[in-house]
């Protein structure tokens, strides 16, 4: 999820590029909406996943919030997160990228120190996982 996240903020391409194979017209009919056969039309995949109308926690779309990938809460059109294109022609690298991901995650993670704060008092919040109603934490970068 938390992958998933990050690359809903920095996505590897920034617009997926397709054949229009029927003339359609998008929204209104109007000339200049219309998209004619024979032409490339040009899909901006970081704008899709910044829309505020596509997720459901739609006021914290600029933050980072992973709970928007996990189980209950995992509420968004299909097409609202395309981070290596979709469908047949997907990225045939998406897995090695992922795997690189969570590598280069893992290995940061073991330079960091997560210390409890007195903050962190006051109950939790219980949905499919839980967790404090009141997150408050220090990072610590280690030396070594």
């Amino acid at each position: 999820a938390a992958v998933k996240e990050v690359l809903r903020h920095a996505p590897v391409i920034s617009a997926i590029t397709r054949n229009v194979l029927y003339d359609d017209a998008i929204g209104k009919p109007s000339e200049l909406d219309r998209e004619f056969s024979n032409l490339k039309s040009k899909v901006p995949v970081a704008r899709f996943h910044s829309l505020c109308l596509s997720w459901m926690f739609s006021s914290t779309f600029k933050t980072l919030f992973i709970q928007s990938f996990l189980g209950e809460d995992y509420d968004y059109h299909p097409y609202a997160f395309l981070p290596f294109s979709g469908g047949h022609r997907i990225c045939t690298g998406r897995e090695l990228a992922f795997f690189e991901l969570k590598t280069i995650i893992t290995r940061l993670m073991q330079f960091i120190t997560f210390i409890d704060c007195n903050e962190n008092i006051g109950g939790y919040q219980q949905k499919v996982i839980c967790f404090p109603k009141n997150l408050a934490v220090t990072v610590r970068f280690d030396k070594d």
